[in-house]
């Protein structure tokens, strides 16, 4: 199977009378998706809304293949049901998301709509699941014939002022420079657990995980003449981590403190708690916090 690209532009614009018959020739679904094929052909979604003022339909392309189409029709004054149909040798390759965020953002940022909803079969997990991960809720539930049976679906819908769904995807790392590398190691590792990952001797750096996330440590080449502030200089205030308890959070606490590592402020609540934190400096002078969520 080709996967996607990034070079792999998609592009969306506005349907044309003769896409109508490229999408008709489009190849049948897999036995898993047969029941919903009927929506490429004669009869199906472009059959009903195309002449619809209210409807706006819109294909994907990628490198000048059509490759899927979306539709935005209109059900009240700022709502509109989405529907899409990806071409079956498409289906898989993250396609479905992008084409659907593309679609979306006409929609809230173009038109100007408040709430999109649609129905997606209950047995379709995974539309489901992109669904939710768009930021969609479940608002219900109903029962349709479809191609002369019952079909069970889901209504979910989303809100612009749900619409946000950033291109990042959480922290990968986070690169501190050290003053004295070996020993700010030795802090995550000695002292909170951590396991060292690897080293660039050539740079030199050590690289440290708690199993969610790296610290990369990087030595800085001559001594720095002044210690950062946070109250007059550009850059890292601080860094956070969390702890699962409340009980872990008072063992570093300790821990810290027998080694001799500066503590800014020992374990307290977080305005009216119960979430608590406490704040120290590891041995290069940056300031890390500690957190128990009170949860």
């Amino acid at each position: 199977m080709k996967l996607f690209k990034p070079d792999d532009r998609i592009q969306l614009r506005a349907f044309a009378a003769q896409d109508e018959i490229t999408i008709k020739n489009w190849p049948a679904y897999p036995a898993e998706f047969a029941d919903i094929d009927y929506a490429l052909r004669q009869d199906g979604w472009l059959a009903e809304f195309r002449d619809q003022a209210e409807a706006r339909i819109y294909v994907a392309e990628q490198s000048g293949e059509l490759i899927a189409f979306s539709i935005l029709a209109l059900t009240a004054q700022g709502q509109a049901e989405f529907r899409i149909a990806l071409r079956a040798d498409k289906a898989g390759q993250g396609l479905g998301r992008i084409i659907t965020t593309k679609t979306l953002t006409i929609g809230f940022e173009e038109i100007g709509l408040q709430r999109i909803h649609l129905i997606v079969r209950k047995n379709n997990l995974r539309a489901i699941e992109l669904y939710q991960r768009l930021n969609f809720s479940i608002c219900g539930e109903c029962q349709l014939i479809v191609n002369n049976k019952p079909t069970d679906f889901l209504k979910m819908e989303l809100l612009r002022k749900d619409y946000f769904m950033p291109i990042t995807q959480g922290v990968h790392h986070i690169g501190l420079t050290v003053s004295r590398l070996e020993e700010s190691a030795n802090f995550f590792v000695s002292l909170l657990g951590w396991k060292e990952v690897r080293r660039n001797e050539a740079y030199p750096a050590i690289y440290v995980s708690d199993g969610n996330i790296v610290v990369t440590l990087w030595a800085t080449k001559v001594e720095p003449s002044n210690q950062f502030n946070k109250d007059k200089n550009v850059g890292l205030h601080h860094v956070a981590f969390q702890v699962e308890n409340k009980g872990d959070l008072s063992d570093i606490y300790d821990r810290l403190v027998n080694s001799g590592v500066k503590i800014e402020f020992s374990p307290e609540m977080m305005g009216t708690g119960p979430a608590q934190h406490m704040m120290c400096y590891e041995p290069s002078g940056i300031r890390v916090e500690f957190i128990w969520p009170g949860r």
